[in-house]
């Protein structure tokens, strides 16, 4: 099993390649990275074996879906603080499944709390609050695929 490290020694060595694509095939998952110029940074697509979508949305979508994305490309109103998916991976609201969510609507959050987590290729990283104050939407869906930089969750700031 590849270990986020082995991950990361992959991208540093194709960094210093002129190779624009890579895939790496496993019984679980297939990644294929790729890059359009040595100047442009790698994007990645993932797909677990056996999945009946493609994540990274190259696929027919339905129209929740399509929904969705359009929502996590709004921009929200600058009086509220936008919580943003650090990179992409499946999205989940709790630290294991059946456990209570870290935040609900509502919630009250300090800057650098813990809100969610994101799953990526069996790594999970954190999703902190970037400021303190109130959860007033959370607009990604629980175990639901989510894209680098998209609005997770609204916080209205504390005075």
């Amino acid at each position: 099993m590849l270990t986020p490290e082995d991950i990361k020694d992959i991208v540093k060595l194709l960094d210093s390649t002129q190779f624009n694509s890579f895939r790496v095939v496993t019984e679980s998952f297939t990644v294929d990275l790729e890059r359009n110029n040595p100047d442009e940074p790698w994007s990645a697509e993932s797909k677990s074996v056996g999945a009946p979508k493609n994540v990274s949305g190259k696929s027919s979508e339905t129209s929740e879906a399509k929904k969705a994305k359009a929502a996590d490309t709004e921009e929200i109103d600058s009086k509220f603080a936008a919580v943003k998916a650090p990179l992409l991976g499946t999205f989940y609201r709790a630290p294991k499944p059946g456990a209570d969510p870290y935040v609900d609507l509502n919630s009250i959050v300090k800057s650098g709390d813990v809100v969610a987590i994101i799953e990526t290729m069996k790594m999970m990283t954190p999703v902190y609050a970037g400021s303190a104050g109130k959860i007033i939407e959370i607009k990604a869906v629980n175990n639901d695929f989510v894209e680098a930089n998209s609005v997770l969750m609204v916080i209205e700031p504390s005075n």
